[in-house]
């Protein structure tokens, strides 16, 4: 009902279940997990164009397109009032749906009940191929050759692509900053990577068809094909498609021109281009999808699908273009990756995340600026003026914390201290009992609490028991406590004493204290500073 409305309603609908089965392995699909898990069903939109830096540091406002958020408008608003004025239908126990977009048809849309009945139809229409192939008297062993053969051939097609782009460092490092700036030559390097692998393909698959035959080459890969449709419909589902039709298109055309040797040769033709034609219509934009998705970095699924494509158009190839075909794939991806190279990414100046931070301490009564160990820039040397050299702080941040950069930095008092209270502290024989209460008067959205020194054998906030065994280090973070009052409640073994540091983490810096930043260095993230206040306790 979901995926039909949006076919229906939605302005141009762009996307496919096969983009859906790559963005699912992807990191940034996490955030639709809980409504799924939860068993509503979801249409999930998502811009994917582009890198996001590392950790999505460059997901910005000023790199979305108005042209995208105008489509992801309309759409929301067509299917606003598409299901507000629809009945809905009754829950639905089916798991998902197959859907893609056809060339003059629209969207293509069936359930996941039809995904295996598909598939063994092509599995099917492969078995007759083959006992028609044997009734010819042809060599099964020879059928078995040419399915590995191809496998074998797709092997090779990739990792003469990856000797490609290992042997192009400068291009290989240029691709994310191509695509960050919106660059043209993100599509000519997409585009080399795709030719470069069907031309090595098609020239050995040359060879085997001298070898074996047309006809037998041509099988080898149908039956390679329907392998991996039924792998396919184990793993992903959503992404049969791109096999299923394709070779439910093509082996019903070998099966015609195996039992056609009287027709002429532009009907063979007609015949072989007919069966190639789904192959040509699902397979490139799958192709250039998962190298838009994976980029260069990762050629194994782009190339086995370039592999797939000429293989299953191998007949039609054989009677239409015998010859003059490797030669101008390879010119092809020859100019492709020279004109990647000629375009040099004006990689636009993008908000960097600003590392420092403000850390009240309490014991000292003092504040710092600390920034991570590492070269400093014209606006933080402003902020260390007198630093020689990275410090560790182990009064800070324990013995083992890596070095920083540091200096004083006068006290703000809109930063509140930790409201920290001892409320209990009991020794009875080989035990000791401890119970002190925390509230965050910043609101903070993150507390860290560490205990250094000993480790609880019991431990609980507000009666909730998170620990009841022994540990060799004990720590928690909290999230989103506002200014909810905290208990804390740690029983040791013994009478160790010991430490317990408490740093509520704010996003954000006091701006009034910091030099102005100069023009010439590109603007910072808003909030990817972080406040700290922190207070220790001490147990002796």
């Amino acid at each position: 009902f979901a995926l039909d409305a949006w076919a229906r309603a939605a302005p141009a609908p762009r996307g496919s279940s096969f983009m859906a089965e790559l963005y699912d392995r992807l990191p940034q699909s996490a955030g639709a997990a809980p409504l799924a898990g939860a068993g509503f069903p979801v249409l999930h939109f998502a811009t994917t164009q582009g890198a996001l830096g590392r950790d999505g540091v460059h997901d910005l406002p000023q790199r979305l397109s108005s042209a995208s958020l105008q489509h992801e408008g309309g759409t929301m608003l067509a299917l606003l009032r598409r299901f507000g004025n629809a009945r809905l239908p009754p829950t639905s126990s089916t798991r998902g749906q197959v859907y893609f977009p056809v060339p003059l048809a629209g969207m293509v849309h069936y359930d996941y009940l039809l995904v295996w009945p598909l598939a063994l139809c092509a599995c099917g229409l492969g078995a007759l191929a083959c006992r028609s192939a044997l009734r010819k008297r042809v060599a099964g062993t020879d059928i078995a050759d040419a399915m590995f053969s191809c496998l074998f051939m797709a092997v090779l097609a990739t990792f003469a692509a990856y000797l490609c782009r290992e042997a192009l460092p400068v291009l290989q490092a240029r691709y994310p900053a191509a695509v960050l700036a919106g660059d043209g030559g993100v599509g000519w390097q997409l585009l080399a990577f795709m030719l470069l692998p069907a031309a090595v393909f098609v020239a050995l698959q040359r060879r085997l068809q001298r070898r074996l035959g047309v006809a037998t080459t041509a099988l080898g890969v149908l039956l390679a094909g329907d392998l991996a449709l039924v792998a396919v419909c184990v793993r992903a589902p959503g992404a049969s498609y791109v096999l299923a039709w394709p070779l439910l298109a093509a082996q019903p055309a070998w099966l015609a021109l195996a039992g056609a040797d009287a027709w002429t040769r532009a009907r063979r033709a007609a015949v072989a281009a007919a069966g190639a034609i789904p192959a040509l219509v699902l397979l490139p934009p799958a192709i250039d999808g998962s190298l838009a998705f994976f980029s260069p970095a990762w050629l194994v699924l782009p190339s086995a699908l370039a592999c797939l494509l000429v293989g299953m158009c191998g007949m039609a190839l054989d009677l239409l273009a015998r010859r003059w075909l490797v030669r101008p794939l390879l010119l092809g991806a020859g100019v492709s990756l020279g004109m990647a190279s000629a375009a040099v990414p004006q990689v636009p100046a993008m908000p960097a995340p600003n590392r420092l931070v403000y850390y009240k301490d309490t014991p000292s009564w003092q504040a710092f600026w600390l920034y991570p160990a590492g070269p400093l820039d014209a606006w933080t040397r402003q902020v260390f003026p007198n630093t020689l050299h990275p410090y560790a702080m182990p009064y800070l941040f324990g013995p083992n914390a890596d070095p920083v950069w540091y200096a004083a930095a006068p006290r703000d008092n809109d930063v509140a201290w930790p409201d920290l209270l001892i409320e209990k502290d009991e020794r009875s024989g080989h035990a000791r009992h401890v119970e002190f209460r925390l509230r965050s008067r910043n609101r903070a959205p993150d507390i860290v609490v560490r205990v250094e020194g000993a480790c609880p054998r019991r431990a609980s906030v507000n009666g909730r028991v998170l620990t009841d065994h022994k540990c060799f280090s004990w720590n928690l973070t909290l999230h989103g406590m506002d200014d909810a009052v905290l208990r804390f409640a740690f029983d040791f073994q013994g009478d160790p004493p010991f430490l317990v540091y408490i740093q509520e983490r704010i996003g954000g810096l006091p701006e009034r204290d910091l030099p102005p930043r100069p023009a010439d260095l590109p603007p910072l993230l808003p909030l990817t500073g972080t406040t700290v206040a922190a207070d220790v306790l001490r147990f002796r």
